[in-house]
């Protein structure tokens, strides 16, 4: 029979989660099976972890607790990274259904369609049922905050002064037109700080002309259309099956010339293996925004982290993207408080802001069975929280400058 389920997912930011928690709602839709908004009246809660973070780790255990600990009894299913990063950390929990694999929802929900691969997804479909885990979790006074932050946002856009680039920010969440489409997962890179590899151990890259199918069964002739292409690490894409991601791009361009693209998450040292060729490209397609994780602005701590560029060749490299594509929104990950790290250091980070658009910040930490995990953390957590303070207030006054700078432009 049909069951009432409450989807949720600890990190509804991380783009390759939300593929797989798309694959479980398309799953649950052909299947006739309810999604509900409100856990208490849920047959079953299915959780899409992560374990990126410590905070993401936390953020998943406290959500077990609460759903554990609820009036009527559910049945909890519990998958995703952490599963496979900490599962001790979720199987000392009794009453929890951990599960590797989706073809195992077979097991507990009624089927009529089996589970399908999807790989593409749109988010102002999904992420009406699908719930976010950190919010669950937030106080009320937070809650408060984030409402009257989205109402200035609303009121800004509606008279036309959200400025370049965070009307573009919140029209990647909510437009509509805007789907993404997973490309690969897996990366090649070793960061010492990185716990994903064990849960997404080996390069897996699908074949252009399936993510050419994806792309075409969901243009919307009466909509302007933007794919955002999502994996682990898009510069790996290829390297198993004999392609690459200039390759990629080449033959979504060509087949789709008013296509706009976005590109999440690009290993800054592709950007020196491909260079020119990588520039060519991106010249013939449009390209929308792009996310290059520079981690850290300072050589020293880059090569402990065991992220081997040239971050003045990534710097060449963006000012030239945004001379060719002044449209382009050009944004980082910064990781702060990484082991060994100075204040000059993280200086240093701050003073690559200007390269980028927008930014966002996390704090380094540690994570058992990476090699970071072996040195000494030598940064106190006062500092850490100090350089997350300044991080926001600097990623603000970004905003502010923006906003002003809009204003006196049109007022000329």
């Amino acid at each position: 029979m049909p069951y009432n389920v409450f989807l949720c997912s600890t990190n509804v930011g991380c783009r390759p989660s939300c593929v797989l928690s798309g694959q479980i709602y398309h799953y649950l839709q052909s299947n006739n099976h309810q999604l509900v908004h409100d856990e208490s009246k849920a047959d079953f809660i299915i959780l899409n972890t992560c374990g990126f973070i410590d905070w993401y780790e936390k953020c998943s255990e406290v959500l077990i607790k609460n759903f554990t600990n609820l009036k009527k009894k559910v049945k909890l299913i519990v998958l995703g990274c952490l599963t496979k990063i900490n599962r001790e950390r979720i199987a000392k929990y009794n009453d929890v259904i951990i599960i590797d694999d989706l073809k195992e929802l077979d097991k507990y929900f009624f089927t009529i369609e089996k589970l399908q691969q999807r790989n593409i997804y749109s988010n102002d479909k999904i992420f009406k049922y699908i719930q976010d885990g950190q919010k669950i979790k937030r106080n009320k006074a937070l809650d408060s905050y984030v409402f009257l932050v989205k109402l200035l946002n609303n009121f800004l856009i509606r008279l036309n002064l959200s400025p370049f680039p965070f009307d573009k920010i919140a029209e990647r969440y909510t437009g509509k037109g805007r789907f993404f489409v997973k490309i690969g997962e897996g990366c090649v890179g070793n960061c010492s700080f990185c716990i994903i590899k064990k849960a997404k151990r080996t390069i897996m890259s699908r074949p252009i002309e399936d993510i050419l199918y994806d792309i075409t069964n969901h243009l919307d002739e009466q909509k302007e259309n933007y794919v955002i292409l999502i994996a682990d690490d898009c510069g790996s894409y290829g390297i198993d099956i004999g392609t690459n991601i200039i390759e990629l791009l080449y033959q979504i361009g060509k087949s789709f010339p008013s296509l706009r693209i976005g590109i999440e998450y690009l290993y800054p040292k592709w950007i020196e293996k491909y260079g020119d060729k990588l520039l060519r490209v991106l010249r013939q397609v449009k390209i929308d925004n792009i996310n290059i994780s520079i981690q850290s602005g300072s050589q020293k701590i880059l090569k402990l982290m065991n992220r081997n560029y040239d971050l003045e060749k990534v710097f060449r490299f963006i000012n030239v993207l945004k001379r060719i594509s002044p449209k382009t929104m050009v944004y980082t990950h910064f990781l702060f408080g990484y082991p060994g790290e100075t204040f000059r250091d993280f200086l240093k980070t701050v003073s690559t802001i200007p390269y980028f658009h927008y930014y966002y910040p996390f704090m380094y930490s540690i994570r058992k069975g990476t090699k970071s995990s072996e040195i000494p953390d030598t940064v106190s957590k006062f500092k850490k929280k100090l350089e997350n303070f300044l991080l926001i207030c600097l990623l603000y006054a970004k905003f502010v400058r923006f906003l002003v700078g809009t204003i006196i432009k049109r007022k000329k």
